[in-house]
């Protein structure tokens, strides 16, 4: 008698491929769900994430600095103020609030005026202590975030690393750059520029829609 060939072998092996295949890429999508549950996100790799390091000590106010850095609380007092005043003259500058937070995220911009002009700048969410440096000051640098739980970063976009206890943190030599001359107000995008939900006011005629404060004449 000629047995007849199992036809639906080929079939089951091709379901159990396909069922391991498919119980794969479930248990990818499961590790991702759970990591992003717990808040994890997928490290971006910074243009600075390839140069040398250094320890710096960096804080989010003045207590933090008080409690880590073994500073005076007047001199963690100085070192927060010293940072405000230099990110009023180096942050960047926008002539709508909603570019600011678009950049630098919701709810993360001040606004600030000079020159006879009004614009928009991260607001300071930390600050590096830096060397001290010539009169007793010491080399302070002002810190933002462009997200609640972000990374501190500089104005020109360092990011600090978690250096393994509070107030302990790597970064780039470029941290401590510079900004030379004062930064040019960035024009409102088209988006800022149309407006609404605009209001009048009764003095001078200003109208105001989101960030963008004109005068009318």
């Amino acid at each position: 008698m000629i047995q007849s060939k199992d036809l639906a072998a080929p079939s089951r092996r091709s379901a159990k491929r396909s069922g391991r295949v498919a119980l794969s890429r479930m248990a990818g999508l499961g590790s991702a769900v759970l990591l992003a549950g717990c808040g994890a996100e997928a490290p971006v790799q910074a243009p600075e994430d390839n140069e040398p390091k250094q320890e710096v000590a960096a804080f989010e106010n003045q207590f933090a600095c008080k409690a880590g850095s073994g500073l005076s609380e007047e001199d963690c007092a100085a070192a927060h103020k010293q940072a405000v005043d230099i990110a009023a003259q180096t942050a960047p500058r926008f002539e709508a609030g909603s570019d600011c937070e678009s950049e630098w995220g919701q709810g993360n911009c001040i606004q600030q005026s000079g020159a006879g002009r009004s614009y928009f700048i991260p607001f300071v969410s930390g600050f590096i202590i830096g060397k001290v440096l010539s009169g007793n000051q010491r080399d302070v640098v002002p810190l933002f975030r462009k997200t609640k739980d972000g990374p501190l970063q500089t104005a020109n976009g360092v990011r600090l690393g978690y250096g393994g206890a509070p107030g302990k943190y790597v970064a780039s030599a470029r941290a401590f750059e510079k900004t030379v001359g004062v930064p040019k107000i960035a024009s409102a995008s088209a988006a800022a520029s149309r407006g609404g939900l605009t209001q009048d006011d009764s003095s001078g005629g200003r109208t105001r829609g989101f960030g963008i404060i004109k005068t009318g004449g």
